[in-house]
């Protein structure tokens, strides 16, 4: 993770916005409640730790993931990945978002976290800028349909404790809320520059259907990916045979700017 400590007395970190539709599921307070109940994996799991987290004596300040860095043009990206995880150019995935003018570049990775599962990572690269703006990282049903709601929540916790304990101002940071779309935002942070960090839990009791014409009959991965374009969570996940499937999702994202997402818009007055 490219979240780097520094120490305390830069200027007082800007305010958390909410993220737009181009960026990803965001907060806000008059939409969150605090998360009171222990029916999910992730309140039972994240209650059994408790108490254990120190105050950190510096504050932190985000760049990227690993060796890729905001504003990385694509061949950097690239390189960042084959540096990172060893993967081949034949192994990334482009996906353009003809809606938002962004490009992501995807990649699929088994050991990112010990004992975490696969996950999914996508690096998305602005409209304008033609550089990386946001990566998101994903773990769950939409990477493995033999992913487990207790594994899931506990990566979830176990990413919670980390970013917690690197120094962000806490004033600046936001934990344990529940979103209006039934999710968890298990952590929330910016820096002082306002770059983000931002992990959410969703359980969802998805239409046990392909989500997609072009997704597999009987396979939930296919099914996710068909509906997810690395921004957005997967419509359906199912295996066609009807009824509803349980779904555990977590998400992880470094965003540039969440103010200003560098993504194609029509301006106020073109029409």
């Amino acid at each position: 993770m490219r979240v780097k400590p520094q120490f305390i007395g830069l200027a007082g970190l800007m305010a958390v916005m909410v993220i737009g539709a181009a960026a990803f599921v965001g907060y806000n307070s008059a939409d969150a409640q605090k998360v009171s109940d222990r029916s999910s994996a992730l309140a039972m799991t994240a209650a059994s730790g408790a108490g254990q987290q120190a105050q950190p004596a510096t504050t932190a300040s985000v760049y990227g993931f690993r060796s890729a860095e905001f504003g990385d043009d694509e061949k950097a990206i690239r390189a960042a990945i084959k540096k990172d995880f060893g993967i081949g150019q034949d192994k990334i995935l482009v996906r353009d978002n003809l809606a938002t003018g962004t490009r992501a570049l995807v990649i699929r990775t088994e050991n990112l976290l010990p004992d975490t599962g696969a996950a999914r990572i996508g690096y998305i690269i602005g409209y304008k800028s033609k550089g990386l703006t946001q990566v998101n990282i994903i773990w769950g049903t939409p990477v493995s349909a033999q992913a487990k709601g207790m594994q899931v929540a506990k990566t979830a916790v176990m990413l919670k404790s980390y970013f917690s304990k690197l120094g962000f101002d806490p004033k600046r940071q936001v934990a344990d809320r529940r979103l209006r779309n039934g999710g968890i935002l298990v952590f929330r942070a910016t820096d002082t520059k306002n770059r983000l960090v931002q992990i959410v839990y969703r359980e969802a009791d998805t239409e046990n259907r392909a989500a997609a014409s072009d997704a597999k009959k009987g396979d939930p991965v296919s099914a996710a990916k068909a509906a997810e374009d690395e921004t957005d969570e997967p419509a359906t996940i199912g295996d066609g045979k009807g009824g509803t499937k349980k779904a555990y999702i977590l998400r992880l994202s470094y965003v540039l700017d969440p103010q200003r997402p560098d993504v194609m818009r029509i301006e106020k007055g073109a029409f």
